[in-house]
């Protein structure tokens, strides 16, 4: 159980994509077990950052929606949100994330009021003496849930409070209490597993990820050993990071290292060669009539096991990412030019049945 909520609560982090530094790690509990770091303030200055702007006219408009009511007030959009580490504490089944930013409470409370349609409201009772904004927004943490499954999302409440004028908690409202009472007791800088995960990220990197899976209770084994449960597979690993940069001279190639930690050697080389034969498989298939393409792609990703780690890279050129993105295009052509199909419907015959009258 403990498991699948790591999983879980792991890959929602990426949903609320908020760079970290270290000041930042003091109000992060020690209890964390997975820390998410993207750096925004380079994002939004970024070529493909730009790009996507161009190529999404309802995002690029609420972009300078928000960008206009930001140097209203003197400020700007890379400075809404400079640094930021969004963190799981699996154990205490809670997660949440920290940023810095130049925008200070009064002017963070004037932005959410001059919104066309205001997405947060002020509570000052919550937390004695503080303001916290309470933000409604969807849940989508559950896509299994009964109101997922008829079409319907449930609403859910976030909370977000200044611990410092230029430091801001952000979670769900009702683990909010729980989050600042954790922070009181340690931070992550003293979990040393952790930390040592982290001297493995690139100092340039726009994006990275450190995490340590939560050890499993050693359970007795039954009497009759044949009817126990195969162990599952995570919990052959141990932790391990990723991180994501820009390289090239426009910042426009994307490179990806990870390191995997399994608990034994055997275990790493064997996951090594499924995730690369599988790799190879699925793009060689999906790529039949562009044999140089799948063979660019399969190039481009390099997998092995060095003693009990698994070490995978991905570098993608810009002249391979247009060269994905022209396939992309080409298809959905082809998609859009097939023309859609006319329920069939079987023709009237002309009726044989002699006309009415009495024939001369």
């Amino acid at each position: 159980m403990k498991k699948m909520l790591f999983v879980s609560v792991f890959l929602s982090l990426f949903v609320n994509l908020s760079a970290a530094d270290n000041a930042l790690m003091s109000y992060v509990p020690k209890e964390a077990n997975a820390l998410v770091s993207v750096d925004c303030g380079k994002i939004v200055n970024l070529p493909f950052f730009k790009d996507m702007r161009k190529k999404n006219p309802d995002f690029d408009k609420s972009y300078m929606e928000v960008e206009s009511k930001l140097k209203a007030q003197g400020l700007q959009m890379d400075k809404l949100v400079e640094n930021a580490l969004i963190y799981a504490a699996t154990d205490k089944q809670t997660y949440g994330s920290i940023f810095k930013t130049q925008v200070k409470e009064a002017q963070m409370e004037k932005l959410f009021t001059d919104m066309a349609s205001p997405i947060a409201t002020v509570d000052t009772n919550l937390i004695k003496g503080k303001k916290v904004f309470i933000l409604k927004g969807q849940d989508y943490s559950n896509p299994f849930s009964s109101a997922m499954m008829q079409g319907a999302l449930p609403e859910r409440l976030s909370a977000m409070i200044y611990l410092k004028e230029d430091v801001v908690l952000f979670t769900e409202k009702d683990k909010l209490q729980n989050l600042l009472n954790l922070a009181k007791n340690g931070n992550v800088s003293s979990n040393k597993k952790l930390m040592d995960r982290k001297a493995f990220v690139g100092k340039n990197a726009l994006l990275w990820v450190i995490f340590e899976m939560p050890e499993q209770k050693v359970q007795a084994k039954p009497a009759d050993a044949s009817s126990a449960a195969p162990v599952p597979e995570t919990d052959k690993i141990k932790g391990g990071s990723l991180s994501l940069a820009f390289t090239g001279p426009e910042s426009r190639d994307i490179s990806v290292d990870s390191s995997i930690e399994c608990k034994d050697a055997q275990s790493a080389m064997m996951y090594a060669m499924q995730a690369q034969g599988a790799i190879m498989m699925t793009v060689s298939m999906s790529l039949s009539d562009k044999p140089q393409l799948a063979a660019d792609i399969g190039n481009s990703i390099k997998i092995e096991a060095k003693d009990k780690n698994i070490i995978a890279k991905l570098t993608i050129s810009k002249a391979l990412q247009d060269s994905i993105g022209k396939l992309v295009e080409e298809k959905q052509k082809a998609t859009s030019a097939v023309p859609q199909t006319i329920p069939f419907s079987p023709a009237k015959t002309p009726s044989t049945a002699p006309a009415s009258g009495k024939a001369k």
